[in-house]
Protein backbone atom coordinates (compact mmCIF):
# COMPACT_ATOMS: atom_id res chain seq x y z
CA UNK A 1 0.00 0.00 0.00
CA UNK A 2 1.46 3.57 -1.03
CA UNK A 3 1.57 5.94 1.81
CA UNK A 4 -0.42 9.25 0.71
CA UNK A 5 0.83 12.62 2.57
CA UNK A 6 -1.68 14.76 4.31
CA UNK A 7 -4.98 12.18 4.01
CA UNK A 8 -7.51 10.91 6.26
CA UNK A 9 -10.25 8.86 6.27
CA UNK A 10 -13.88 10.18 5.52
CA UNK A 11 -17.28 8.13 6.05
CA UNK A 12 -20.43 8.50 6.93
CA UNK A 13 -19.69 6.63 10.79
CA UNK A 14 -17.63 8.61 12.24
CA UNK A 15 -20.14 11.46 12.48
CA UNK A 16 -21.61 8.70 14.88
CA UNK A 17 -18.83 8.92 16.58
CA UNK A 18 -18.56 12.21 17.06
CA UNK A 19 -22.05 12.38 18.20
CA UNK A 20 -21.57 10.22 20.78
CA UNK A 21 -18.27 11.69 22.20
CA UNK A 22 -20.47 14.64 23.28
CA UNK A 23 -23.76 13.16 23.79
CA UNK A 24 -24.06 12.48 27.38
CA UNK A 25 -22.46 16.35 27.71
CA UNK A 26 -25.30 17.59 25.54
CA UNK A 27 -28.09 15.58 27.04
CA UNK A 28 -27.32 17.22 30.52
CA UNK A 29 -27.46 20.53 29.08
CA UNK A 30 -30.45 20.16 27.42
CA UNK A 31 -32.19 19.03 30.21
CA UNK A 32 -30.57 21.49 32.62
CA UNK A 33 -31.79 24.44 30.35
CA UNK A 34 -35.08 23.01 30.14
CA UNK A 35 -36.02 22.55 33.50
CA UNK A 36 -34.17 26.04 34.44
CA UNK A 37 -36.66 28.13 31.25
CA UNK A 38 -39.30 25.81 32.99
CA UNK A 39 -38.74 26.96 36.45
CA UNK A 40 -39.13 30.90 34.92
CA UNK A 41 -42.24 30.75 33.25
CA UNK A 42 -43.61 28.71 36.40
CA UNK A 43 -42.21 31.72 38.58
CA UNK A 44 -43.56 34.52 36.20
CA UNK A 45 -46.85 32.40 35.64
CA UNK A 46 -47.28 31.85 39.36
CA UNK A 47 -45.26 34.23 41.13
CA UNK A 48 -44.70 32.36 43.96
CA UNK A 49 -41.04 31.04 44.42
CA UNK A 50 -41.97 27.83 46.71
CA UNK A 51 -45.12 26.92 44.38
CA UNK A 52 -42.52 27.72 41.53
CA UNK A 53 -39.96 24.75 43.52
CA UNK A 54 -42.84 22.09 44.27
CA UNK A 55 -44.02 22.31 40.77
CA UNK A 56 -40.24 21.68 39.54
CA UNK A 57 -39.90 19.00 41.67
CA UNK A 58 -42.48 16.78 38.91
CA UNK A 59 -40.24 17.64 36.12
CA UNK A 60 -37.00 16.46 37.90
CA UNK A 61 -38.37 13.54 39.05
CA UNK A 62 -40.38 12.17 36.06
CA UNK A 63 -36.77 12.53 33.75
CA UNK A 64 -35.40 10.41 36.78
CA UNK A 65 -38.16 7.60 36.64
CA UNK A 66 -37.68 7.76 32.55
CA UNK A 67 -34.03 7.59 32.52
CA UNK A 68 -34.63 4.70 35.08
CA UNK A 69 -37.10 2.78 32.94
CA UNK A 70 -35.30 3.58 29.94
CA UNK A 71 -32.94 1.03 31.09
CA UNK A 72 -35.23 -1.36 31.61
CA UNK A 73 -37.11 -1.50 28.43
CA UNK A 74 -33.58 -1.66 26.51
CA UNK A 75 -33.62 2.27 25.49
CA UNK A 76 -30.05 3.42 25.03
CA UNK A 77 -29.34 7.15 25.56
CA UNK A 78 -29.34 8.86 22.08
CA UNK A 79 -30.14 12.27 20.01
CA UNK A 80 -34.06 11.01 19.80
CA UNK A 81 -34.36 10.23 23.14
CA UNK A 82 -32.61 12.95 24.43
CA UNK A 83 -35.00 15.01 22.38
CA UNK A 84 -37.96 12.80 24.12
CA UNK A 85 -36.83 13.81 27.74
CA UNK A 86 -36.56 17.41 26.95
CA UNK A 87 -40.20 17.38 25.85
CA UNK A 88 -41.01 15.69 28.87
CA UNK A 89 -40.19 18.75 30.73
CA UNK A 90 -42.41 20.53 29.32
CA UNK A 91 -45.38 18.17 28.62
CA UNK A 92 -44.93 17.16 32.51
CA UNK A 93 -45.48 20.51 33.22
CA UNK A 94 -48.81 20.78 32.08
CA UNK A 95 -49.90 18.35 34.86
CA UNK A 96 -48.18 20.30 38.03
CA UNK A 97 -48.61 23.99 36.92
CA UNK A 98 -52.87 23.43 36.37
CA UNK A 99 -52.89 21.46 39.74
CA UNK A 100 -50.04 24.41 41.57
CA UNK A 101 -52.50 26.82 39.98
CA UNK A 102 -55.72 25.26 41.17
CA UNK A 103 -53.84 25.05 44.65
CA UNK A 104 -52.97 28.46 44.47
CA UNK A 105 -56.23 30.30 43.45
CA UNK A 106 -58.54 28.53 45.80
CA UNK A 107 -59.40 29.15 49.43
CA UNK A 108 -59.00 27.59 53.15
CA UNK A 109 -56.14 25.30 54.52
CA UNK A 110 -53.72 23.30 52.39
CA UNK A 111 -55.14 20.02 52.42
CA UNK A 112 -58.72 22.11 50.98
CA UNK A 113 -57.00 23.51 48.56
CA UNK A 114 -55.55 20.64 47.39
CA UNK A 115 -58.94 19.44 47.52
CA UNK A 116 -60.37 21.71 45.49
CA UNK A 117 -57.54 22.14 43.21
CA UNK A 118 -57.93 18.34 42.17
CA UNK A 119 -61.69 18.71 41.94
CA UNK A 120 -61.61 20.96 39.17
CA UNK A 121 -58.78 19.88 37.74
CA UNK A 122 -58.17 16.44 38.24
CA UNK A 123 -60.76 14.80 36.41
CA UNK A 124 -59.79 17.22 32.83
CA UNK A 125 -56.00 16.09 33.53
CA UNK A 126 -56.92 12.53 33.83
CA UNK A 127 -59.08 12.57 30.74
CA UNK A 128 -56.21 14.37 29.02
CA UNK A 129 -53.64 11.61 29.90
CA UNK A 130 -56.12 8.82 29.06
CA UNK A 131 -56.41 10.18 25.56
CA UNK A 132 -52.95 10.82 24.72
CA UNK A 133 -52.41 7.04 26.33
CA UNK A 134 -54.96 6.08 23.72
CA UNK A 135 -53.71 7.75 20.85
CA UNK A 136 -50.37 6.49 21.20
CA UNK A 137 -51.42 3.05 22.44
CA UNK A 138 -52.10 2.20 18.76
CA UNK A 139 -48.25 2.49 18.04
CA UNK A 140 -47.79 -0.87 20.14
CA UNK A 141 -48.60 -2.15 16.92
CA UNK A 142 -46.31 -0.90 15.11
CA UNK A 143 -43.37 -2.36 13.74
CA UNK A 144 -40.42 -0.18 13.05
CA UNK A 145 -38.31 1.10 15.78
CA UNK A 146 -39.13 4.75 15.44
CA UNK A 147 -42.66 3.95 16.68
CA UNK A 148 -42.19 1.59 19.02
CA UNK A 149 -39.92 3.98 20.97
CA UNK A 150 -42.26 7.07 20.65
CA UNK A 151 -44.81 4.61 22.23
CA UNK A 152 -42.63 3.74 24.86
CA UNK A 153 -41.50 7.58 25.78
CA UNK A 154 -45.37 8.94 24.95
CA UNK A 155 -46.04 6.12 27.77
CA UNK A 156 -43.73 6.75 30.10
CA UNK A 157 -43.91 10.76 30.48
CA UNK A 158 -47.64 10.57 30.56
CA UNK A 159 -47.39 7.65 33.54
CA UNK A 160 -45.15 9.92 35.08
CA UNK A 161 -46.60 13.10 34.60
CA UNK A 162 -50.02 11.96 35.83
CA UNK A 163 -48.26 10.56 38.29
CA UNK A 164 -46.50 13.84 39.98
CA UNK A 165 -48.95 16.05 39.00
CA UNK A 166 -52.05 14.13 40.70
CA UNK A 167 -49.93 12.86 43.50
CA UNK A 168 -46.31 13.86 44.43
CA UNK A 169 -47.08 17.85 43.81
CA UNK A 170 -50.51 17.23 45.81
CA UNK A 171 -49.20 15.52 49.13
CA UNK A 172 -46.45 18.08 49.00
CA UNK A 173 -48.61 21.09 48.50
CA UNK A 174 -50.72 19.78 51.45
CA UNK A 175 -47.61 19.33 53.64
CA UNK A 176 -45.21 22.52 52.50
CA UNK A 177 -47.55 24.77 50.15
CA UNK A 178 -47.51 28.32 49.87
CA UNK A 179 -50.57 30.73 51.25
CA UNK A 180 -53.13 31.46 48.39
CA UNK A 181 -53.76 34.31 46.51
CA UNK A 182 -56.83 34.41 48.41
CA UNK A 183 -58.30 34.53 52.30
CA UNK A 184 -61.73 34.51 51.17
CA UNK A 185 -64.42 33.13 48.49
CA UNK A 186 -65.37 36.57 47.03
CA UNK A 187 -61.60 37.88 46.45
CA UNK A 188 -61.27 36.08 43.13
CA UNK A 189 -64.65 36.72 42.04
CA UNK A 190 -64.25 40.70 42.78
CA UNK A 191 -60.67 40.51 41.02
CA UNK A 192 -61.92 38.84 38.48
CA UNK A 193 -64.69 41.69 37.48
CA UNK A 194 -62.71 44.50 38.19
CA UNK A 195 -60.33 42.70 35.28
CA UNK A 196 -63.05 42.32 33.07
CA UNK A 197 -64.38 45.80 34.16
CA UNK A 198 -60.56 47.33 33.40
CA UNK A 199 -60.53 46.04 29.64
CA UNK A 200 -64.58 47.07 28.74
Amino acid sequence: MVPVPNSFPVSNVFLLFERDAILFQEALQNLLLALTVVFVVTFLMIGNIRASVITLLGPCFSVIDILGLMYYFSIDLNSVTIIYLALSVGITLGFLSHITIGYMTSVGSRYERVCDGLTHLGPPLTHVGITILIATGILVFSTTNASKLLHKMCLMIIAFGMFHGLVLVRVVLSKLGPDGYFERDGDFKEEEDKIVFYYK
